[in-house]
């Protein structure tokens, strides 16, 4: 129970990233400068309660961390041009429904041998969630000519299916710990110590993309003044984004390290369906969107069923 309580936390802080990030989003052209905030501030929040004198550096960690991050900021992109054409619930929906699919491509890749299992349960949650998932997208549809599905629907599936390889990435370099199987997917093995590379890795690799992609956006607007208003509201909004990032980053972790078995498999989709749920509650809150009860509703209680086994 303890567990699901730093899991909500973990989902609120994700939930306030969020929302900062859909402000800027809908305010802003680009969301380079706040992304560049946002990656130093989670960096900084991440490395702060880490002892990392005791472990020497691991660049395979390191580089895993790199790939996913390099995802999360094409992520990010995609999600800012969503944001601008759709309604906040349903993209956000579309993220976090992603968590179902990693075990299943694991399984898939690596076979219950690897502790990794597949039952008519996980079907049927993942059957219910793509059920969701189209009611969102009918509903929004329905809800008149500014929400047009074609307006936000490939940028929403496009972050869904890179939502899909970072998780399965993030789970699948707990396999590299393991030192007594053999597999073409494991070529190396890493001391679990060597863990805490992982997140410097991640935030510091997406930090140094964004500089690049805003010097490189810069350059090609050197002619275009910009106000000073504007760049203090967007590295205003990046710092609380940063920082509920990272909080959110590490109550995550934290339960995964202490979950028991059966509590694993549970975390990662309590967490989906709060984000799911608190993202939709602010929307309609803030907003004035339309709070989707049923498909929320589907969502939630497929990713719940997809999970019991």
């Amino acid at each position: 129970m303890n567990l699901i309580l730093i899991v909500f936390g973990a989902a609120c802080f994700a939930s306030l990233a969020n929302f900062f990030f859909r402000k800027n989003s809908t305010t802003s052209k680009s969301v380079n400068r706040y992304m560049c905030v946002q990656y130093l501030f989670s960096f900084i929040v991440s490395v702060l309660f880490e002892n990392f004198k005791e472990v020497p550096i691991n660049f395979t960690m390191i580089g895993i961390g790199m790939v996913v991050g390099f995802c999360n900021v094409l992520l990010m992109i995609l999600m800012s041009y969503a944001l601008k054409k759709g309604p906040t619930g349903p993209i956000f929906a579309f993220q976090n429904a992603s968590a179902m699919f990693p075990g299943l491509l694991l399984f898939i890749s690596f076979g219950p041998v690897y502790g990794f299992n597949v039952t008519v349960l996980q079907i049927f949650g993942i059957g219910i969630v793509a059920l969701g998932l189209c009611c969102f997208a009918r509903n929004s549809r329905d809800a008149g000519e500014n929400t047009r599905l074609s307006q936000w629907i490939p940028y929403a599936l496009a972050c869904f299916f890179i939502q899909i390889i970072a998780l399965t990435l993030i789970q699948w370099r707990s396999l590299l710990f393991l030192d007594h199987y053999e597999h073409l997917l494991l070529p190396t093995t890493v001391n679990m110590n060597a863990d805490i590379w992982f997140l410097p890795g991640f935030f510091g690799s997406a930090f140094i993309l964004q500089i690049l992609l805003l010097a490189f956006e810069r350059k090609k607007q050197q002619l275009e003044k910009f106000s000073s208003e504007q760049p203090f509201r967007e590295m205003t909004l990046g710092l609380f984004g940063g920082i509920a990032n990272g909080f959110s980053t590490l109550f995550l972790a934290f339960a995964t390290k202490n979950a028991l078995p059966f509590e694993k498999v549970m975390l990662f989709p309590c967490f989906a369906v709060f984000v799911i749920v608190l993202c939709s509650a602010w929307a309609w809150a803030i907003y004035k969107e339309k709070f989707d009860f049923t498909s929320n509703m589907v969502c939630s209680i497929g990713i719940m069923i997809g999970k019991l086994y």
